[in-house]
């Protein structure tokens, strides 16, 4: 680890460190001026990593949890700004994807990230404005199915078409156009079972591609974004192919007294035998460590829908909620859904 002119070096590796938590791990600088941690990471861990060094003042603020002002979520966000890249020609770790990373971990037993390599050119999105709303369009024009994407800032990022087109060339999947929803100005009335979002992908965006019929069709998202992929084909059975959901939010809405929120309960009450009927394919992700109740709240929602009879698969993973995790988890489901 190179020496730095820092008061505090933070290291938070996802997926085994808490960035919610009021105290954050930190680094210890040797006598030789080198600043040094070991952590213990399990043997299926795919995660991102982030060294932070910062100045004394910045370490007095990020630590006064007193302060009247202090909040968790704004603590971590600023402290993007200090992230400094890692060694990652060390054994496991691979370079950074994302401009907040340091890099990423992937150890032996990590869950697999098919199509995807380091080193892919990012994928160049067109534009459309559909209904106010701004929609990033990728991959060919005359593919056969369609893909709905949900935070359209997360995956224009990548190198998402590169990894779906090595998978379609190894015979893995169909080709895909991708259409990307731009959600960042007002997530999260959006992405919390909006009827104003369900109405848009039903009567505006699918209509705008009329190739398109639901058995080819796929609506993906993560976090809030997993958590609306799931509400709209509980809305409109049958609309879609299936469900990719990574990481969802199915403690939705805050203070729920039930195991998987709202959404447990609308398929407990009879959704979940409509999407079985529709022969409606559901695949879910949740990182054992991403707070919120999720590692709860998931499996709660995969019981309701293995109950109804519907196709469906749960991975429970050692990933944190971010991209590291997101990306692995998208293509595995679309190879699930397409198997």
């Amino acid at each position: 680890m190179p020496t730095f002119d820092a008061a505090r070096v933070y290291l938070h590796i996802g997926g085994v460190h808490n960035h919610h938590n009021a105290r954050l791990n930190t680094m210890e600088r040797g006598a030789d001026g080198h600043w040094r941690d070991t952590v213990d990471v399990p043997e299926d861990l795919r995660a991102s990593y982030r060294i932070v060094p910062v100045n004394a003042a910045t370490a007095s603020t990020t630590e006064d949890t007193n302060s009247p002002s202090f909040d968790l979520r704004t603590r971590w966000m600023q402290l993007y700004q200090n992230v400094v890249e890692g060694d990652n020609s060390l054994e496991y770790r691979y370079p950074p994807r994302e401009p907040t990373e340091s890099g990423r971990i992937v150890m032996p037993a990590a869950p697999a990230a098919p199509g995807w390599e380091t080193g892919d050119a990012l994928t160049q999105w067109s534009t459309e404005e559909l209904d106010g709303r701004q929609v990033y369009l990728a991959g060919p024009a005359d593919a056969t199915e369609l893909l709905v994407l949900f935070d359209a800032h997360h995956w224009i990022r990548t190198p998402l078409d590169a990894a779906l087109h090595r998978l379609h060339a190894a015979g893995k999947l169909p080709r895909f156009r991708i259409a990307a929803i731009d959600t960042a100005a007002n997530r999260v009335a959006e992405l919390s079972r909006s009827p104003l979002m369900r109405s848009f992908i039903a009567d505006t965006l699918l209509p705008h591609f009329p190739q398109y019929s639901p058995a080819h069709r796929v609506l993906s998202g993560q976090s809030l974004g997993g958590l609306t992929s799931l509400d709209i084909a509980i809305a409109q059975p049958g609309l879609c192919r299936g469900i990719v959901s990574n990481s969802g939010s199915y403690w939705f809405p805050h203070g729920s007294a039930q195991a998987g929120g709202s959404i447990a309960e609308d398929l407990h009450n009879g959704a979940a035998a409509a999407l079985a009927a529709a022969d409606t394919r559901v695949f879910m992700t949740v990182g054992k460590n991403e707070g919120m109740g999720m590692e709860i709240h998931t499996p709660a929602v995969a019981r309701e829908l293995e109950a109804a009879g519907v196709d469906s698969r749960l991975e429970i993973t050692s990933t944190a909620h971010e991209m590291a995790a997101w990306e692995g988890g998208l293509t595995r489901g679309l190879c699930w859904l397409y198997s």
